[in-house]
């Protein structure tokens, strides 16, 4: 027991001086050719190394900085401390890569303006106002599978214009993966409407979305106008919204 115990640590030694031996310029070489991600100048080791800019699907990490996690060797998984700049807000997280192949960020952080949200989501006719703030707990993905999620969003002075603008005051999304993958309850204070609600995800890619949303009684006769396009009045004054598809149909999968 104790010979293999020996094995095992000298092994995590032997890899831990390959890794900070080894110069990060080979990651370039790693990538496939056809992996929608590039790297530019690329600097210092696979150990503690980073890059100018990293591109994965046109969207771009600048200012890349990473620190190895060797003590992680003695799970069996490759991890690393990140940090970098996306759309010049900053951005880190830990990322670790299982033997499986299964990839976990945890401990990641990042804030940025409702607008730049608006423009990466490429939502028509639709302009979002505020700051959006994600701080994830953990998030877990393996390779043709729907990810879990545990984390909070909070998206301070909301608000959403399409004809007319609606103030949503501060929303909280809090997901967990306790009964599927992503489960997530959100609620709201102040603003024009009160939200209640949750969204759900399943194993297959199929979302439920159940919100209740209540226009205060200041809110605009034209919020109550545009709550009745897409959801359904309820004798409390309410308004109750049901959506259900599947993440394939949102070009997601």
């Amino acid at each position: 027991m104790k010979s293999r115990y020996y094995y095992i640590i000298a092994l995590v030694v032997y890899v831990s001086v390959v890794i900070a031996n080894t110069p990060a310029n080979l990651l370039r070489d790693l990538i496939p050719e056809s992996a929608p991600v590039t790297l530019q100048r690329v600097t210092g080791t696979l150990w503690d190394g980073g890059a100018a800019k990293i591109t994965i699907n046109n969207h771009v990490l600048q200012d890349t900085q990473w620190s190895f996690d060797g003590w992680q060797l003695l799970t069996g998984k490759f991890a690393f401390r990140l940090g970098a700049r996306y759309q010049n807000a900053p951005v880190s997280g830990d990322v670790a890569v299982t033997p499986l192949g299964t990839l976990i960020v945890s401990d990641a952080s990042i804030k940025l303006p409702a607008t730049v949200v608006s423009e990466i989501l490429q939502l028509p006719l639709v302009q979002l106002g505020g700051q959006f703030s994600l701080k994830l707990e953990q998030a877990s993905y393996a390779y043709r599978s729907i990810p879990s999620v545990r984390g909070t969003l909070d998206w301070k002075s909301a608000n959403v214009q399409v004809a007319s603008t609606a103030r949503l005051g501060d929303v909280v999304i809090v997901a967990t993966d306790d009964d599927m993958p992503v489960t997530a309850t959100i609620s709201n204070q102040g603003g024009d409407l009160k939200i209640q609600g949750t969204a759900t995800l399943d194993d297959e890619g199929g979302y439920v979305l159940d919100l209740n949303l209540l226009p205060n009684k200041n809110s605009a006769r034209n919020i109550n106008n545009s709550l009745k396009l897409f959801a359904a009045p309820q004798a409390d004054g309410s308004f109750q919204l049901n959506e259900t598809g599947d993440l394939s149909q949102l070009g997601l999968m």
